[in-house]
């Protein structure tokens, strides 16, 4: 996010007269700006071009938009913040509203208590009935995708009337035409994945090792999901068998929730499921406001200060593996995720950060 100032001018008068003093931005970190205005110009009679060309403020660097997550003016008003707080995701605003904060967090952990029974039910009521409907395994899995696709939709519903999320997804009628691709995204949360499945009514996805441990999860995860910990052969040979079948495979490249600071490097396994398969590659960026408390170690009381969850979804171009056709299976997997990782970035991507000053979420 970048301050825009306008290059400031020496103004000089008569010998008498004392030149103005441009407005100074002080820029303090790459994260912090602070406006300095002299609250009293000095009066001149008749401006003159001075001859002697007055210092420039030097821009401030480029950062990821996780860095800052302060309030800008609008262009408008010449780019120049109004209030150029030194807020970030790891240093937010202070809270405004308590009752409404400790009720997003109420929220949040009823929504999950409602995940637990609802996975508990699943498991032990609805797979067992739909495994004698679907004796076959490649029907129960698509079954399996439709239901939870279903459930998901009914748990973002619910977070969505209880005021602990909001989702906007423009291509939502565009998410559920979607056959044989690999969707992949930037992993900004934990309900990332939720998010996409609701939207995918065939989504199968690669699930982390703890999913497939000893848990209530494992019973889905299992049945349904490719597991993580399986070989690298394995894993490459269920994708394409899912992308063949018509399913639509969420890979997250990162490998694990980004930081509050930034994204992890990409891992090159889409490409190589896309270059195996021969199925395109769907970008989808994940973007919204703060999510604090559902990022990777944060702690489950805590939660975006000013507003309820924001989940901003868009879907990009696809990128297909014919146009690398011409490249060897080593650099093609590279130049894939070279690509990806510029498409997903967070500074190609700004539009859809909502910063805490202009989020109108509710």
């Amino acid at each position: 996010m970048f301050v825009q100032t306008a290059t400031p001018l020496a103004d000089s008068g008569s010998a008498a007269a004392t030149p103005q003093q441009p407005a100074d931005v002080n820029i303090v970190s790459p994260m912090t700006a602070q406006l300095a205005d002299d609250s009293t110009p000095t009066q001149t009679t008749a401006p003159l071009a001075d001859s002697t060309p007055a210092p420039t403020s030097a821009p401030p660097a480029p950062h990821s938009t996780f860095d800052f997550d302060g309030t800008l003016a609008s262009p408008s008003a010449g780019g120049v913040a109004e209030e150029a707080a030194p807020y970030s995701f790891e240093n937010p605003p202070p809270i405004r509203n308590y009752p409404l904060y400790w009720w997003h967090i109420t929220a949040k952990i009823l929504s999950f208590a409602l995940f637990g029974v609802g996975a508990v039910l699943i498991s032990i009521v609805a797979f067992p009935v739909m495994m004698l409907l679907f004796p076959s395994k490649r029907r129960f899995r698509k079954a399996g995708h439709r239901f939870i696709s279903a459930m998901f939709r009914f748990f973002t519903l619910f977070m969505t009337v209880i005021r602990a999320s909001h989702v906007t997804a423009k291509e939502r009628g565009e998410f559920k035409k979607l056959k044989s691709c690999i969707v992949v995204a930037n992993h900004p949360s934990l309900l990332d994945v939720v998010m996409l499945i609701s939207l995918l009514p065939d989504a199968d996805c690669i699930v982390n090792a703890y999913l497939v441990g000893k848990n209530i999860l494992h019973i889905i995860a299992r049945k349904l999901y490719i597991p993580a910990a399986d070989s690298f052969e394995e894993i490459m040979e269920k994708s394409v068998e899912s992308l063949k079948s018509g399913s639509v495979l969420i890979i997250f490249p990162e490998g694990t929730r980004s930081k509050p600071s930034g994204q992890n490097p990409y891992k090159k396994g889409a490409a190589r499921v896309a270059l195996a398969s021969g199925c395109p590659i769907v970008p989808v960026y994940i973007g919204g406001n703060d999510k604090r408390g559902l990022r990777k170690h944060d702690p489950m009381l805590k939660y975006n200060t000013r507003r309820c969850y924001h989940y901003d979804i868009h879907m990009k171009p696809p990128i297909k593996p014919e146009d690398y056709k011409d490249l060897p299976e080593p650099a093609a997997a590279r130049r894939m995720t070279a690509r990806l990782r510029e498409v997903l970035s967070d500074d190609a991507n700004r539009e859809y950060i909502t910063i805490y000053g202009n989020d109108k979420k509710p």
